[in-house]
């Protein structure tokens, strides 16, 4: 979906072919690259390790990089609190144990538990706010997060990641990766994803432990690290437009972790302990895995016709309704667990009937390259079902479950609960979601459920603009500037639309014929998203933003004047209020209508020459911005 999406908005063509990385960080340290580890016993096989990783160091010590007792502490419980519930690839007793023996003796650890306690640092930072960074460490958040990132690298490079056998060390790994995406939405992270994926196919883990007679403990572990890695392989893959490393459940045999509670396993245990039938720790992950193995299972079916494809939908659905009624949503991460149930049946419904659109599409324009009687032949060897809903019927429906999902979406943003598990919500941004429904928006007429769709989308954007320049630097997501740009096309034809409305409605009163006007943004109340930005630099100081990047893009994209000055006006300091965010307003901007689809401006010149202003209700069927019959 993501991949057709991206071939058909002009807006999101390219983006994958932007060589402007942001994500070099070799000038950001001034340490002579070595290109061995004078402490490995094999110094050559460091080479590799230090060229993907990093070599800046990996010839010093890392121990100036490690906290003090106290902060350890402090870390490891964040760390327990806002990431170990998300990622579940750990026992937690044992790396309890494991991590106060390493803290009390620094100076005796090997290069597995080092990797793996840089990891713990690094991920416990990623998961708070700026706030809470400076409270914790009395640092800014952004050089906390570039020392834990350094040392976490270069202490899996130390160790020998790419050859390595240690479980401990595949663990530092994929938890390293898993925080990553919050802090970095370029192609970095699904080149890890598939290295450590490689890594661990190597070390058998795609193979069940019960292959192998090893313990019920050892074997219970692989499983989550297996299974955690083909949930991120499969998220990445998705969120970029590509196929998964990990194609379907053909390329391994390892079966899904237990429904059961750490406390339920032990490291001498010679036998596997009976499964839960409630809610667990794990139940979060077994809901993510069982939703897997349904989008592989439509993968299969997708050529199938429509009917035995929306069965397996109407059963996932089934599922999650009997799966809620065990989850209690008084339990925050039971809630979280729920609602992601309902965002992934949502998703997959939407999925189908895009594809099925895309799907009708085709075969219409393969028939009408046909002749008449060639027509009759494929039309009756089609057999399309009288009870198969028509084009129109299906678009609204699509329309209605992204819908759905967005609204989940912030309401998982915005509970207080689920705060510390923010940076969870942040790496899994519906960004392919958002393309669909500011596409329809622009082709539908206004309705509650526009409306609705718009304020769902203005919170997403407005809460990522606010993750995007937290630390004071602009970090994050390939995405962000293309959606920018369509939600500023977007907010021009929603202008438009308030301002025949408030035409018709004057020409109601007076009993005049309807005139048109000029629409500004933000005209009833429709605020641009990227109309405001929130970030504090490491001084506590707010700073002026350099809208070049973003808000200028918008504008000129939209821009019907052969060229447009962005005028950006920041509000005095005195106008802020307490910790109020400083406004960015876009002046001087009408509505584009150049950038409607081509259909829209026609119908809309000819309505204005007619003095007739209803461009809905006489218009022609429209096209968005890709099209579907």
């Amino acid at each position: 979906m993501w991949a057709d999406l991206t071939e058909s908005i002009e807006q999101l063509r390219g983006m994958f072919l932007d060589t402007n990385s942001k994500d070099d960080e070799s000038s950001q340290h001034d340490d002579s690259p070595s290109f061995c580890d004078a402490e490995s016993p094999n110094p050559g096989s460091s080479g590799p390790n230090a060229a993907i990783l990093g070599y800046r160091s990996l010839a010093h010590s890392l121990r100036d990089f490690h906290p003090s007792v106290e902060l350890s502490m402090r870390l490891f419980q964040l760390f327990n609190d806002n990431v170990l519930p998300v990622v579940r690839i750990f026992h937690t007793q044992t790396l309890i144990r494991l991590f106060w023996s390493a803290v009390v003796k620094p100076d005796s650890i090997d290069k597995e538990t080092e990797a793996l306690l840089f990891a713990i640092y690094y991920s416990a930072i990623v998961s708070i706010t700026p706030d809470q960074c400076a409270n914790v460490v009395g640092e800014p958040r952004s050089s906390v997060i570039e020392r834990y990132k350094f040392a976490a690298e270069q202490a899996l490079a130390r160790a020998n990641l790419l050859n390595t056998h240690s479980t401990l060390l595949l663990q530092a790994a994929v938890l390293y990766v898993s925080v990553l995406r919050s802090e970095d939405g370029t192609r970095t992270v699904w080149s890890l994803i598939a290295l450590t994926s490689h890594v661990a196919r190597s070390m058998g883990f795609h193979r069940d432990g019960t292959f192998f007679n090893l313990p019920p403990f050892e074997t219970e572990m692989r499983r989550r690290i297996w299974h955690h890695i083909c949930l991120l392989d499969h998220r990445s893959t998705e969120y970029h437009g590509y196929e998964p490393t990990v194609v379907d459940e053909t390329a391994f045999d390892t079966r899904w972790p237990l429904n059961v509670n750490d406390s339920d396993l032990s490291s001498d245990m010679t036998g596997p302990p009976s499964e839960s039938i409630g809610s667990t720790e794990m139940t979060l992950t077994r809901t993510r895995c069982h939703a897997l193995r349904i989008s592989r299972k439509m993968k299969r079916q997708s050529r199938s016709p429509f009917p035995e494809r929306v069965k397996i939908v109407d059963e996932y659905d089934e599922w999650v309704e009997k799966y809620v009624e065990r989850c209690d949503p008084a339990q925050p991460l039971l809630y979280l667990s729920n609602e992601i149930s309902y965002i992934i049946a949502a998703r997959f419904r939407a999925v189908t009937y895009y594809h099925e659109l895309l799907l009708r599409k085709k075969r219409e324009e393969a028939n009408a390259s046909r002749t008449k009687n060639d027509r009759i032949t494929v039309e009756a060897s089609q057999g399309r079902s009288e009870v198969e809903p028509d084009n129109k019927t299906l678009r609204d429906q699509l329309f209605a479950a992204a819908v759905t999902i967005l609204g989940r979406t912030v309401s998982i943003m915005q509970d207080p609960r689920l705060d510390r598990w923010a940076w969870h919500s942040h790496i899994y941004v519906q960004w392919q979601t958002i393309a669909l429904v500011l596409s329809e928006i622009c082709i539908r007429p206004p309705s509650p459920l526009c409306d609705a769709a718009w304020e769902h989308v203005s919170a997403i954007y407005d809460r990522w603009l606010c993750v995007k320049f937290r630390d004071g630097t602009e970090r994050g997501d390939d995405f962000l500037k293309p959606i920018g740009q369509l939600i500023a096309k977007t907010q021009g034809v929603r202008s438009l639309q308030q301002a025949q409305q408030q035409a018709r409605q004057q020409a109601q009163q007076h009993h005049y014929p309807t005139q048109t006007q000029t629409a500004t943004p933000g005209a009833g109340g429709s605020e641009t998203p990227g109309q405001r930005m929130l970030y504090d630099t490491p001084g506590n100081q707010t700073s002026s933003l350099n809208l070049d990047g973003l808000d200028t893009m918008c504008v000129d994209a939209l821009s019907h004047q052969a060229d447009l000055d962005l005028a950006a006006t920041t509000a005095s300091p005195s106008a802020i209020s307490g910790n109020d965010p400083p406004l960015y307003e876009i002046i001087g901007f009408d509505p584009f209508l150049e950038m409607l689809p081509d259909e829209l401006q026609n119908v809309w010149y000819e309505s204005v020459a007619r003095d007739n202003s209803n461009l809905h209700n006489d218009a022609p069927e429209t096209k968005p911005f890709f099209d579907f019959p």
